[in-house]
């Protein structure tokens, strides 16, 4: 099995998104699945093509320095690397699947496919459907919401979820039907955590009967930060409360820190940062 992720984003750029994806890849090279991504090239300090000897079953190749240059070149690079592997080159084995995501893969990842004839999985993080209204201007919004409709227009093999709202939401908005949909819930895994931490990493965050609320990813509107910066004065309440905000840099991001200083009372709360 040889698996290609087309990414617009992957580590190390710093996201929730990222974060899934690499652990992905992680599992499956564990299991000895060949794997290969490709990605952008948003740092030009990063390498076109990285192969990692320690790691024969991850390639990594980056094309473009910004999402919209990354699909125009990215496609091309997919469908000749796709025929390679195909061709046997430099012992590859063939290509089996090609997994995208929403929003800016999606439609790339379609037309690889079209080209190839792969089976191709799109995970959906989210949809927005009318919800962009909510967010953006109009014309902005009518800009995303066709964009959207578009990506769930074509086609897919397989369509995962990663959560029961995304997954619902999708059947009602664009009647995907269940046989090709899955729900695979991006969260914390107790199990994983403890096993990781319990060599001493719990008990020096002093968190062994602490509850964690937990926020991880960039601040934009969408992502509700700004309604868990309003409840923040009453979350904190809580005394056996630990609350734990790992805000990626982002537009928003000294603005939202401010708001939090600016809530709590640094005299009663103490804020580590």
């Amino acid at each position: 099995m040889h698996i290609l992720f087309l990414l617009d984003y992957y580590t190390p750029h710093l996201g929730g998104i990222e974060t899934v994806f690499s652990h992905i890849v992680r599992e499956l090279n564990e299991k000895k699945i060949f794997v290969t991504v490709i990605t952008s090239r948003y740092d030009q300090s990063l390498p076109a093509y990285e192969y990692h000897k320690n790691n024969p079953y991850l390639n990594i190749i980056r094309v473009g320095s910004w999402r919209i240059w990354y699909n125009l070149k990215a496609w091309r690079t997919a469908i000749r690397y796709a025929k390679a592997c195909r061709q046997g080159w430099n012992n590859f084995s063939p290509i089996t699947h090609i997994h995208c995501s929403t929003y800016w893969s999606a439609l790339l990842g379609w037309f690889v496919h079209c080209w190839t004839r792969l089976p191709v999985i799109l995970t959906v993080h989210e949809i927005y459907d009318k919800l962009r209204y909510d967010y953006f201007s109009r014309p902005k919004a009518v800009i995303h919401h066709l964009y959207e409709k578009l990506i769930f227009t074509a086609s897919y093999t397989t369509y995962i979820s990663v959560s029961l709202y995304t997954y619902n939401s999708i059947r009602l908005a664009y009647g995907i039907p269940d046989q090709k949909h899955h729900m695979i819930a991006n969260t914390v895994d107790p199990f994983w955590y403890k096993e990781e931490w319990k060599n001493g990493g719990m008990r020096d965050w002093e968190i062994d009967e602490t509850i964690i609320f937990l926020y991880y990813g960039h601040c934009g509107v969408s992502k509700g930060i700004d309604m868990i910066i309003a409840l923040l004065p009453e979350i904190i309440r809580h005394p056996q409360m630990r609350i734990v905000l790992n805000l990626t840099p982002s537009k928003r991001t000294d603005m939202i820190v401010s708001q939090i200083y600016a809530l709590i009372d640094t005299r009663e709360w103490s804020i580590d940062r």
